[in-house]
């Protein structure tokens, strides 16, 4: 593994190899680029081959994602010490609660700088009940031990500070992830023109994504729009403690209100036979699916919650509904569906103009890099740096 005294070894930890993957490739690539030996630590999953085939090292990691048998939650935490040991990084990049938890007190413990990185609050936010208060002191005993805390938009940083799970001198917030609007960028095809738009949702089956309150709105447009198309693409995860089953979409089906489309590992031809991207979610860190669809000038259709109203300018590159509100989303899709072909099209063009100028990923990355300085000497993110080591 990693060598002891490395300048330039760096562990991601996350609760899947898929949003490693989906979300932090550019950010990786580009640390490979610049000499870094870069290891992921994540569950395997149909992601991780892509991942090691990038160009990272990898090893398993055993984690319940939503687990809470105490026994194998300590198990966590102590695998993560032992592999931070054994690789003995220069620095570790957590995301997703437990590895902000659990890895921030592992890496403690093995005298090795860690940094935190808050993708959105989750079950910290939605969390009923013994849960919520539960997860607020964790949270705070984990980032506690971490070395600096990244945050996604400032919201979500502000919510920590009132919830008093952070040190004022240790956080940054940076303009979420990035979007690569090279590899998300309009299709050449031209999408023949229907007599009814298409909406598409894409993103997890769960509640907390608005999605019983987009069938609602969808049951009542239908009688006023017979040829409305509504479709949805994305994972079915049962375990998850908002996860909406796929018995319950097939139901949906039978109605005639959608349609669901499965998984995909390229959205992309999706979004590009679509009209509209219609994401009513409650709230996110920095919504990866709307700056992919506004990257490509697809119009979204979004909530005014965190995560999502930021990157949308209401009647311009996109319309806003109120969060978990059936009457409001369903208003929203009737403006949309008032809306001129050119109007359309327009609303479009301005989306991606305001993700090439905000949000496109090569500034974040720098951005990102930017943090790095203080834990490599040699390492500028406008220099190269002169000597790292390998992973071997």
């Amino acid at each position: 593994m990693g060598k002891k005294g490395s300048t330039g070894i760096i562990v991601f930890v996350s609760n899947t190899s898929w949003s490693i993957f989906n979300f932090r490739l550019g950010l990786i690539r580009e640390l490979l680029s610049h000499g870094f030996c870069v290891w992921v630590l994540a569950p395997r999953d149909h992601y991780t081959e892509a991942l090691t085939a990038a160009g990272v090292a990898y090893h398993p990691l055993q984690l319940d994602q939503y687990g809470r048998n105490p026994f194998r939650e300590v198990g966590s935490l102590l695998q993560l010490w032992w592999l931070y040991k054994k690789i003995q990084p220069d620095l570790v990049i957590h995301y997703t609660i437990k590895p902000n938890i659990y890895g921030s007190i592992a890496a403690q413990l093995s005298g090795i700088p860690s940094m935190a990185m808050v993708t959105g609050l989750g079950r910290l936010w939605t969390g009923k009940g013994r849960l919520r208060p539960i997860l607020a002191k964790l949270y705070k005993l984990g980032l506690s031990c971490s070395t600096t805390v990244g945050f996604l938009n400032a919201s979500d940083e502000r919510c920590f500070r009132e919830f008093g799970l952070l040190r004022s001198d240790k956080s940054f917030v940076l303009p979420g992830e990035g979007i690569d609007t090279n590899h998300f960028r309009p299709g050449a095809a031209i999408v023949p023109q229907r007599d009814c738009p298409s909406f598409l949702y894409a993103g997890r089956m769960l509640r907390e994504k608005g999605l019983y309150e987009l069938v609602g709105a969808a049951r009542n447009l239908r009688r006023d729009f017979p040829g409305l198309r509504i479709f949805l693409i994305g994972f079915v995860r049962e375990s998850h403690p908002g996860a909406i089953g796929i018995r319950q979409i097939r139901k949906w089906e039978k109605e005639g209100i959608l349609r669901y489309l499965g998984r995909t590992r390229d959205i992309r031809p999706y979004l590009s036979r679509t009209d509209c991207l219609v994401f009513p979610s409650y709230r996110e860190g920095m919504s990866r699916i709307i700056m992919e669809a506004s990257a490509m000038e697809i119009p979204v259709i979004t909530t005014e919650s965190i995560g999502c109203a930021d990157l949308v300018l209401e009647g311009e590159t996109g319309l806003l509904c109120r969060p978990a509100d059936a009457e409001s989303l369903e208003f929203a899709m009737r403006r949309f569906l008032a809306l001129s072909t050119d109007a359309r099209k327009e609303m479009g063009r301005a989306a991606r103009q305001l993700m090439v100028a905000k949000f496109e990923e090569k500034k974040v990355i720098r951005q990102f890099l930017h943090q790095l300085e203080p834990y490599f000497r040699e390492y500028s993110p406008d220099t190269v740096p002169l000597t790292l080591n390998s992973c071997s």
